[in-house]
């Protein structure tokens, strides 16, 4: 399910979010122009839980030391809907988060997530030679309540629901 807007409003321009964007972007189009070598940039910048673990390089070559695939890892998308999914999200609620915290807190809360979502994947599988493109734990917290509209099914509605009460969360209805 993918938001379509928030309705909290923003006092500052989210020049982070947008350069976090941006960065994403040109990251994912350098990965398309790479062909058939993207596999060896995602083998060379993604984590493998496994060099944590030994606290060594396992071939190929990483970009830099092992800890290295920590940030590097960040900004790799396995395809469009990877990006667009992370990117709208980004978009619609990065900027209350950036708000709330300033331009250099939401960079540093941005890169901590990263980091915290690298640790998360090695410390679920920390014999694991896999490499991980993008942390699947990361995701953009926020202390304010927004509310956001999604596009939904009508099944899926009365079971979202009676989560959402279940969570203790304010049901609205859209527009």
């Amino acid at each position: 399910m993918l938001p379509l807007s928030d309705e909290a409003s923003r006092r500052t321009f989210p020049f982070v979010t947008v350069a976090i964007i941006l960065l994403n972007v040109l990251v994912f189009i350098y990965e398309l122009s790479l062909g058939d070598g993207v596999q060896q940039l995602v083998e060379s910048a993604g984590v493998v839980p496994a060099e944590y673990a030994c606290r060594c390089d396992i071939p190929p070559v990483d970009v830099g030391p092992f800890w290295v695939t920590l940030f590097t890892s960040m900004w790799l998308h396995g395809g469009w809907l990877h990006l667009i999914g992370n990117m709208v999200y980004l978009w619609i609620f990065g900027d209350n988060v950036e708000d709330a915290l300033g331009h250099l807190g939401y960079l540093a809360f941005y890169l901590g997530g990263g980091i915290v979502a690298g640790g998360t994947q090695i410390l679920a599988g920390p014999d694991s030679r896999c490499r991980g493109s993008e942390p699947v734990a990361r995701s953009p917290l926020s202390w304010r309540r927004t509310s956001a509209t999604c596009p939904i099914r009508a099944r899926s509605l009365t079971r979202l629901r009676r989560r959402c009460r279940s969570a203790g969360c304010r049901w609205t209805s859209g527009p």
